[in-house]
């Protein structure tokens, strides 16, 4: 094997352990996370920022959006790969656009890949 097939191998590996960790952390107590803090939303980077502002700013439980309407929130358009692979808004702390969400106290509940659009629930929260 090339030493460039086993980099990306092993980048795979490394991405595919981080997955498991979140979904093992997210399996242990789904329903509760820390309450978002300046700290945590900071953690968001680039144009993934404007869609955690507007979801904390919404106020709403539930925020229906389709992908056209993201792409406005986030004034740039969403990688090709999000209207191919459901797995990319999964709630997985490996991507930076589920942190988006997930670092303001939200989660995804319902993608509709052929209609592009993506609900987003917020997680009851601890003080």
């Amino acid at each position: 094997m090339s030493d460039k097939l086993l980099l990306e191998l092993y980048e795979r590996v490394v991405a595919l352990e981080e997955k498991v960790a979140a979904l093992e952390k997210m399996s242990k107590n789904p329903e509760i996370i820390e309450k978002p803090n300046e700290e945590t939303i900071s953690e968001v980077k680039g144009k993934y920022r404007y869609l955690s502002d507007y979801l904390l700013k919404s106020g709403k439980n539930i925020v229906d959006l389709t992908f056209s309407e993201i792409e406005k929130i986030i004034q740039d358009k969403l990688p090709p790969s999000c209207r191919k692979h459901r797995a990319l808004w999964a709630n997985s702390e490996s991507h930076s656009l589920a942190l988006a969400w997930m670092n303001v106290g939200y989660r995804t509940t319902d993608v509709d890949m052929e209609k592009e659009t993506v609900r987003f629930e917020k997680i009851r929260t601890v003080k």
